[in-house]
């Protein structure tokens, strides 16, 4: 196993192409070759350690990473946050990664309205983006924790789909009442039910 894992890692070679041009190839001992069944096995052992000085709370997938923190005040979680931000970046930094600060944000998730600074999270010379909206693998996320963002997007795009239904059968006239449900089941019940586990509590919004 180790021979082989060694030979997918060396004399490698790579180049650059844009449109019709393509630049020399040149030699590199850095990154994973792409269109490998293994490159993504072995970028989870890579970075497998990551989040291992932040504690248990955090969240990931494929190379999304979240996490957080909880604390009766609020001062005290951004603190922790930006720590952890900062021990992130700094992880990254010691094995040549990089954190996409355009695709980083921050949100604080309260009971109660409460007035967040543009610069309230920071780590080093970085600021954070505040995002009362965020999306985490596929589910719109909000501070209140009552999902009417992430239902209104789901009513959106599941009506759409409905109205794809309805066109097909009214120029389809073939089209048996089993295939409209297999259909129906494909383009928007998937919709519905994706990630219900996590905001089906919003009966009020449901309703």
């Amino acid at each position: 196993m180790w021979h082989w894992v060694r030979d997918f890692f060396t004399e490698r070679s790579a180049s650059c192409t844009m449109d019709d041009h393509r630049e020399p190839t040149f030699s590199t001992k850095i990154g994973l070759p792409q269109r490998r069944v293994i490159a993504p096995t072995l970028f989870n052992v890579y970075i497998l350690d990551m989040f291992a000085e932040t504690g248990k709370k955090h969240y990931k997938f494929a190379d999304d990473r979240t996490t957080w923190t909880t604390s009766h005040k609020v001062e005290t979680a951004i603190t922790e946050v930006c720590q952890n931000f900062q021990t992130v970046k700094k992880w990254c930094h010691t094995w040549r990664m990089s954190v996409s600060l355009n695709k980083t944000e921050a949100i604080l998730f309260s009971a109660k309205p409460v007035t967040i600074k543009t610069d309230a999270f920071t780590a080093g010379n970085s600021i954070l983006p505040y995002n009362g909206f965020p999306k985490i693998t596929g589910n719109t996320l909000d501070e209140r924790v009552n999902f009417d963002r992430h239902i209104q997007l789901v009513e959106r795009k599941a009506s759409g789909a409905l109205k794809i239904i309805r066109e097909v059968k009214g120029i389809a006239s073939l089209v048996s009442t089993k295939k409209l449900i297999n259909i129906y089941q494909s383009m928007v019940r998937s919709i519905v039910e994706y990630g219900a586990i996590i905001w089906q509590g919003a009966k009020k919004r449901l309703h």
